[in-house]
């Protein structure tokens, strides 16, 4: 009896210290990510986003959105056209794979420490990623930019999209799945290091050349890593023997402007939070244009 009541209460202790360990080590993730730029997981974004806060008093437009924007909306062009109303310049704030809800974090991080110098947000619509790829799934990308409200604004829209009963079970267990592991440092501790304590996340080739945030897979070609190069050469090669993905997207396009019931298909819970931030540029006087 003497020796069972010692056993557990060794047991006891053991899971007492297991439990405390475990606390201790998520409150030091939790300082960590606090003393973190949400833009830290992302080496594209992270050196552009920190140059447009450093320089925001010398641009009146920004652009905010994905690689479309991120590859095709060249800032020089467009101060060209619009001098005459927007005599600053513009900004571009696309980065690869940064669709909605991301893309609202980066608005709202931009209104809360917005310059009185601007004017214009150009905000690309996109997709929120309620199924996200497999490959993708446990990546840095994936998950360092989920919070509680991101997480929820997905979880919502997903249980509202006209999508199978099953997949929204399968699909919800993914964000919540993305949450903990950034919440309790799952595989993240080296990539927190390298961020801290090397330049990988500060190559300034992603400012372009006119340090205006826009750059170009042709100007990638010519100043990435040897590896870079071969990857985005192989690339074009293959698009231009076989342009079918061109087509598909073409087809894709034709089909929604020709189709008048895609029209009216939105999600609520998106269309929800786009009304939000119209709400929120007006507030903060700035012109918001999807």
């Amino acid at each position: 009896m003497t020796s069972s009541t010692s056993n557990s209460k060794g047991v006891s202790k053991l899971l007492g210290h297991i439990v405390l360990l475990a606390l201790i080590v998520l409150a030091i993730n939790q300082l960590l990510l606090a003393a973190l730029p949400f833009v830290w997981g992302d080496d594209h974004f992270n050196i552009r986003f920190n140059y447009y806060m450093d320089n925001r008093e010398s641009f009146d437009t920004l652009f905010i959105g994905s690689s479309r924007v991120y590859r095709q909306m060249d800032p020089a062009a467009y101060d060209q056209e619009m001098a005459a109303f927007n005599p600053l310049g513009s900004y571009n704030l696309g980065a690869p794979a940064n669709f909605y809800p991301q893309t609202y974090r980066t608005f709202r991080e931009i209104l809360a420490n917005k310059p009185q110098e601007l004017q214009t947000i150009f905000f690309e619509l996109t997709p929120a990623p309620l199924r996200p790829e497999p490959k993708n799934w446990h990546t840095l990308r994936q998950i360092y930019w989920y919070d509680p409200d991101t997480t929820l604004d997905l979880l919502r829209s997903l249980w509202t999209a006209d999508i199978e009963p099953a997949e929204k079970r399968l699909y919800t267990a993914v964000p919540l799945g993305f949450l903990l592991e950034k919440n309790i440092n799952f595989g993240l501790g080296l990539d927190m290091l390298i961020f801290l304590f090397t330049d990988q996340y500060r190559n300034e080739n992603y400012l372009g050349q006119a340090r205006n945030g826009f750059y170009s897979l042709e100007e990638q070609i010519i100043t990435g890593t040897t590896g870079t190069q071969r990857t985005l050469t192989d690339r074009r090669e293959a698009f231009l023997a076989d342009p079918k993905e061109l087509e598909q997207r073409a087809k894709s396009s034709r089909r929604i402007y020709n189709d008048p019931a895609l029209w009216e298909a939105h999600n609520p819970i998106y269309l929800a939070r786009l009304r939000q931030m119209i709400a929120m540029a007006e507030e903060a006087g700035v012109e918001l244009i999807f």
